[in-house]
């Protein structure tokens, strides 16, 4: 079974010359994990329906193979970041030169085992629905 990795690039680090590709940003829903690889790179657009539903649906893919060679969270060093954590991704392969801030990287569809390109997203205007202290931005 095929995980469905991903990871929202928010800064890239610059450290001069180097034989990889620095990146900080948030882990998806499953645990990156040194030696994992990362053959597509894409951005969400939100949108939302009539009825106040809303979606995400992945553009602009890219492929890439970006392989995990280190990860670093917290000031120390890990062999895995796990769900919804930040860190800094140390990466080395093909597609570095595409990476930009505001980007995401995982797995092409496909691969991904998504059936969908768009996912339901929670509707967040509901007004019995109690507020969620977890969501920050």
């Amino acid at each position: 079974m095929n995980r469905n990795l991903e990871f929202t690039v928010s800064g890239l680090v610059d450290e001069g010359p180097t034989e990889f590709l620095h990146v900080v940003g948030r882990c998806g829903d499953v645990a990156l994990r040194i030696g994992d690889v990362f053959e597509s790179m894409y951005r969400y657009s939100f949108n939302t329906s009539k009825d106040g539903s809303e979606t995400a649906t992945r553009i602009d893919p890219q492929p890439i193979r970006l392989e995990i060679k280190a990860i670093t969270a917290y000031e120390h060093d890990l062999k895995e970041l796990g769900s919804g954590m930040t860190g800094r991704l140390s990466l080395s392969g093909s597609g570095s030169d595409l990476v930009q801030t505001r980007c995401v990287l995982g797995l092409p569809i496909s691969v991904a085992q998504d059936p969908l390109s768009s996912i339901p997203m929670p509707t967040h205007s509901s007004a019995n629905s109690a507020p969620n202290s977890a969501t920050g931005s």
